[in-house]
């Protein structure tokens, strides 16, 4: 059997031009992305300690704001979809 033959990595100038640029506008790209989202961990939360005087107060103070923000986007999202039922018949 007889050994193939390598094919030649030479590019003219243009499409090493081409490459440099393409390859310069994704590591741009990927650091502007990089900037607007950054993955930072984040600590976890390590909660209200046992001895806390008040404590079932206080978790009871925190199921209510859940709740709260739970109904308000249950709300928002009602809203949102009466805008639309609206904005649907108008067309």
């Amino acid at each position: 059997m007889v050994p193939k033959k390598h094919k030649s990595k030479r590019l003219s100038i243009k499409q090493q031009k081409k490459i440099h640029t393409r390859s310069k506008e994704k590591h741009r790209k990927d650091k502007r992305d990089a900037k607007r989202n950054p993955h930072k961990r984040v600590n976890k939360d390590p909660g209200i300690p046992n001895l806390l005087p008040f404590k079932d107060k206080v978790l009871k103070e925190i199921e209510g704001h859940r709740e709260a923000v739970k109904e308000e986007k249950l709300r928002q999202k009602d809203a949102r979809s009466q805008q639309h039922n609206n904005n649907r018949q108008l067309d």
